[in-house]
């Protein structure tokens, strides 16, 4: 009973056939695989990089009429503002006149 092991199923023996063979030594990777995973991935950080870039400049581009919108609005009011001050200046200036 010490030496017991289970015994092996079909499907067990179909995932061991397909093992590499794990004797000799590891061979090493080749320099032009390695120069092909490096293309891969300064390609797809490009490609997000762009991605997130182009996603910036779109976000920001509509909100430039806005930002000029908001400007021209401040500009009006700002005018009203000044011309109520003036008339308001004004109307003081009639009252003085007519109170002795």
């Amino acid at each position: 009973m010490e030496n017991e092991h289970p015994i092996p199923r079909p499907e067990e023996d179909r995932l061991a056939s397909s093992m590499p063979d794990p004797s000799g030594s590891p061979k090493p990777a080749q320099a032009a695989e390695g120069a092909v995973r490096l293309i891969r991935a300064l390609g797809i950080g490009a490609i997000v990089i762009g991605g997130l870039y182009l996603a910036a400049t779109a976000t920001t581009t509509s909100t430039i009429g806005a930002t000029r919108s908001a400007k021209l609005e401040w500009q009006n009011r700002q005018g009203q503002i000044d011309q109520a001050i003036q008339q308001d200046a004004a109307d003081r200036a009639d009252q003085r006149q007519v109170s002795p």
